[in-house]
C-alpha cells in the first residue's frame, strides 16, 4: 500500500517538471496563473504539515518535492515577468514584402 502512495506522490511531483522546462526555455509564463501558483504553495505546504503529523513518508515527501517545484516555477514566472518589463515586445512588425513598411 505504501508503494502506491510513493508512486502517486512521485508522479504528481514530476508532472511539474515539463512545465518548468517549457517556461524556462520559452521565456514566457503569461499563461501561468499567479493565483493558482499561490494556492498550490498553500496546498502543498499544508500537505507537508499533514504528512508530518500523521508520520506518512509518501505524503510528506511528495508534498515537499511538489512545494519546491512550485517555488521554482513561481521563480521562473517572476524572472520572465521582470525580463518582459525590461524588454517589452515589439508591437510594430515590419513587413519584408512592402519594403519595410509597417504591417500592423
Amino acid at each position: 500500500m505504501e508503494l502506491v502512495g510513493v508512486a502517486s506522490a512521485s508522479l504528481a511531483s514530476c508532472a511539474n517538471i515539463p512545465q518548468i522546462y517549457k517556461t524556462w526555455k520559452s521565456g514566457s509564463s503569461d499563461d501561468i496563473s499567479t493565483y493558482t501558483l499561490c494556492v498550490m504553495h498553500i496546498a502543498t505546504f499544508l500537505g507537508i504539515i499533514y504528512g508530518a503529523l500523521i508520520k506518512h513518508v509518501a505524503v510528506y515527501a511528495g508534498n515537499s518535492v511538489s512545494f519546491v517545484l512550485f517555488i521554482v516555477l513561481h521563480a521562473v514566472k517572476i524572472r520572465n515577468s521582470k525580463r518582459a518589463l525590461a524588454h517589452p515586445y515589439v508591437t510594430d512588425v515590419l513587413d519584408p514584402l512592402t519594403d519595410g513598411e509597417s504591417s500592423v
